[in-house]
C-alpha cells in the first residue's frame, strides 16, 4: 500500500515500489517516462543496501526499491508499470514520526536551555550541548540500527534518546549553577505580564517559522515536477549554500546577546555601532566563503553533476537574516516577521510558480526568486536598522 496525500490529482501522491516487471529491467528512468507517458519523479533509489538520487540516465534493474512521487491519479498506472507497491517505506515514516514526537517536549526546553545562556554571552554551553547531541545521535543509530536491526524506528529512538539526556544534563546544569533565584511574592498578575511579554516576542517568531516551513512545501511541490535531476541539482546547490551563509547564521547568533544586552543597558547607540561591527564581520567572513565555493565550485558541483550556473553567492545575506536578528534582541519582532512572510509568500513561493509555470525555466529559476527574496528582506531590514524606529522598542 502507498500513502495519499490528497484526494485531487494536483495534489501530490508519494510511493514505493518493488521492481517486478521484466519489462522494465534493464531501461533508464528517461527511457520509461518516454514510452509510458506518464508523469511521475523517482527521488530516491534503494539497491544492494545503499540509496542514492537516481538521474535521467540511471538504469532500473529488479527488485530495485524507488520512491515515486506522482499524482493520485497515476498511482494504478505506475503500479502496472513497476511492480507492486511496498508498504515498508511509509510505515517506517509513520513509526518514525510518533517515536520522535514524544521528544519535541525536550527539544522545547533543551532550545530555551541554550537560547538562555548565549543570552548571557555563554556559547561554549550550546556549543558543547550540541555536540554531545550528535554524538549520542550517532551512536544510537549505529546501536539500534546495525546492531539492534531496529530501522527507521531505531534511528528515531536515537533521535529522541539523544535529545532527552541532553535536555536532563541541562535542566540539572541550570539547577546546580546559582541561576535559579526564589522570586519571592509573585502575583497571578505578574505572572499574566510577564508571559505577556514573553508571548509578544515567541508567537511572532514562531509564526514567521510556520509560514516559512509551510513555504518551503509548497515549492518543494515545483521541484518534484521538473524530475530527478533538477532534485539533485536543488538539492546539492541547497547542501552548498549551507557552506556559502554559514557565517551569516553565526552572526545571527552573536546578534541577540550582544544588542539585546546593549538595549537593556539602555545604550541603543551602542546597539548600533555593534550592529554595524557584526554585520561587517558577517560579509567579510562571507565573502571568504564565497570565494572558497567559487574556487573549488567545479569540483564541488561536479560531484553531484552539477553545473555552475546552479550555485549563486548570497550576496544579500547578512542584510536579510543578520539584521532581522538585530531588531528582535531590540524587541522589534513583529516588522521581522511582516517583512519576513511577505517576502518569501510573494518572491520565493510566488516567483519559483512565475517562473516555472509561466516561463517553464528549471531549477535555476528557484535560486533567482530566492536571491530576490534575500534582496527585497535586505533593503527593507537595511532601512530599519539605520532608522531608530527599532532602538525605541520597550519590553519590559
Amino acid at each position: 500500500m502507498a500513502a495519499e496525500t490528497g484526494k485531487h490529482r494536483k495534489n501530490v501522491f508519494i510511493a514505493s515500489y518493488r521492481l517486478t516487471n521484466p519489462a522494465v529491467f534493464g531501461k533508464s528512468v528517461h527511457e520509461i517516462a518516454t514510452q509510458s507517458h506518464h508523469h511521475f519523479v523517482i527521488s530516491r533509489l534503494w539497491r544492494d543496501g545503499r540509496v542514492s538520487i537516481p538521474t535521467s540516465d540511471k538504469t532500473l534493474k529488479e527488485n530495485d526499491l524507488i520512491l515515486v512521487i506522482t499524482t493520485p491519479g497515476e498511482a494504478d498506472a505506475l503500479r502496472l508499470i513497476f511492480g507492486n507497491v511496498e508498504a515498508d517505506v511509509m510505515q517506517s515514516a509513520r513509526d518514525y514520526f510518533r517515536i520522535v514526537g514524544f521528544s519535541y517536549p525536550f527539544l522545547a526546553v533543551y532550545s530555551a536551555i541554550t537560547a538562555l545562556y548565549r543570552s548571557q554571552g555563554n556559547s561554549m554551553i550550546s556549543m558543547v550541548s550540541s555536540l554531545v547531541v550528535n554524538l549520542i545521535n550517532v551512536a544510537g543509530n549505529f546501536w539500534f540500527i546495525r546492531i539492534m536491526g531496529l530501522g527507521a524506528g531505531g534511528a528515531a529512538l536515537a533521535t529522541a534518546l539523544s535529545r532527552g539526556v541532553v535536555c536532563l544534563l541541562l535542566c540539572a546544569l541550570v539547577a546546580h549553577s546559582g541561576m535559579l533565584h526564589d522570586p519571592g511574592n509573585v502575583t497571578l498578575a505578574d505572572c499574566r505580564s510577564l508571559t505577556g511579554k514573553m508571548l509578544r516576542i515567541g508567537v511572532p517568531t514562531g509564526v514567521e517559522s510556520s509560514l516559512f516551513s509551510l513555504g518551503k512545501l509548497l515549492v518543494q511541490q515545483l521541484y518534484a515536477s521538473l524530475g530527478t535531476v533538477a532534485l539533485a541539482a536543488n538539492a546539492a546547490a541547497g547542501a552548498l549554500s549551507c557552506i556559502a551563509t554559514l557565517p551569516g547564521g553565526a552572526i545571527s547568533l552573536a546578534m541577540l546577546p550582544v544588542i539585546g544586552q546593549a538595549i537593556g543597558a539602555g545604550k541603543p547607540d551602542e546597539a548600533r555601532r555593534l550592529g554595524r561591527k557584526l554585520l561587517a564581520i558577517a560579509y567579510v567572513l562571507m565573502l571568504g566563503t564565497n570565494l572558497l565555493v567559487y574556487i573549488f565550485l567545479p569540483q564541488l558541483s561536479g560531484l553531484y553533476g552539477l553545473t555552475a550556473e546552479t550555485i549563486f553567492s548570497p550576496l544579500f545575506y547578512p542584510a536579510g537574516f543578520c539584521i532581522p536578528a538585530a531588531l528582535r534582541a531590540a524587541g522589534d519582532v513583529r516588522y521581522p516577521m511582516v517583512i519576513s512572510v511577505a517576502s518569501m509568500l510573494a518572491f520565493r513561493v510566488g516567483l519559483s510558480f512565475v517562473f516555472v509555470r509561466g516561463f517553464g525555466l528549471g531549477v535555476v529559476s528557484f535560486w533567482m526568486a530566492i536571491f530576490v527574496d534575500w534582496g527585497f528582506r535586505a533593503v527593507l531590514f537595511g532601512l530599519r536598522f539605520h532608522s531608530n524606529i527599532w532602538q525605541k522598542k520597550k519590553l519590559l
